[in-house]
């Protein structure tokens, strides 16, 4: 069973190796390492590497496609964090990339990231080419759905029809990544199956409804708060699982802590 804290640490002390490697001392590896370490929870590599444990994998055969999935993660961080986005100065308690460096170099670091995630993908001793094709489709509707954000204002100008919620938004800026991760983890264990695939697919994004929504509220954004009420999240969480064990006849402990811890209800 995966420990979220110890899981973390081991995570971090091999993506560190793999990331010296790669990026030795060089400039731009500077600036990439900047934004990768300290990384936060590693929400997303966790979870890769529970829903391979759940199904019988190896938790080192994940690191390779958690590792690509905190790289698109944290390139979309980086990047959002420019003035031509949210123009934020923090993150994580430190001056944001573009803060500490230059706009330029943070957004190169962000693009040298995007192209690392897909080596990542490809040295995966599992599955390399399946998981380098969800890391395709879950970064592109990230894009999608930050776009989506960023234009809203400019789309309802346009046409008021073209409008979309804020848990369409959640779906795939939040929710993409979460879904690749889990199907990630699902070919890192070795089963490739397209029903499972979608149904974790599905699970992701719901949960990534879920998991925004909380942000929304711990920023204080009430008024970015999905429109659907989230009072009982829990019970939101446990109808997702209910789901997906109703279609593949698996459990999925593992994950289900994981998102539990996430969402502050373990």
């Amino acid at each position: 069973m995966i420990g979220a804290v110890s899981s973390r640490v081991q995570f971090d002390n091999w993506f560190k190796g793999v990331f010296e490697q790669r990026w030795g001392s060089s400039v731009l590896g500077d600036v990439v390492g900047y934004a990768l370490f300290p990384g936060g929870k590693r929400l997303r590599a966790l979870l890769s590497v529970a829903v391979c444990e759940d199904l019988g994998g190896d938790s080192g055969d994940a690191m390779w496609g958690a590792a690509a999935i905190e790289c698109l993660h944290i390139a979309s961080l980086i990047h959002d964090d420019l003035p031509c986005l949210d123009n934020d100065v923090l993150r994580r308690g430190q001056p944001t990339c573009h803060v500490q460096f230059s706009e330029s170099a943070a957004l190169l670091a962000g693009d040298a990231l995007i192209s690392w995630a897909f080596e990542l993908g490809l040295a995966s001793p599992t599955g390399s080419e399946a998981i380098c094709r969800i890391l395709s489709v879950a970064f592109s509707a990230l894009c999608r759905g930050q776009y989506l954000e960023v234009a809203q204002d400019k789309l309802r100008e346009l046409d008021s029809t073209r409008a979309v919620s804020s848990d369409e938004v959640a779906k795939l800026k939040t929710g993409a990544l979460f879904a690749g991760s889990l199907q990630v983890g699902a070919i890192a264990s070795g089963i490739d199956e397209g029903a499972l695939l979608a149904m974790l697919g599905n699970l992701g994004e719901g949960f990534g409804v879920l998991f925004q929504a909380k942000d929304d509220r711990d920023d204080g954004d009430r008024l970015l708060v999905s429109e659907v009420c989230r009072s009982s999240p829990r019970n939101e969480l446990d109808g997702l699982f209910t789901s997906a064990h109703d279609i593949s006849v698996r459990n999925f402990k593992s994950t289900y802590r994981v998102m539990m811890k996430a969402l502050d209800l373990s």
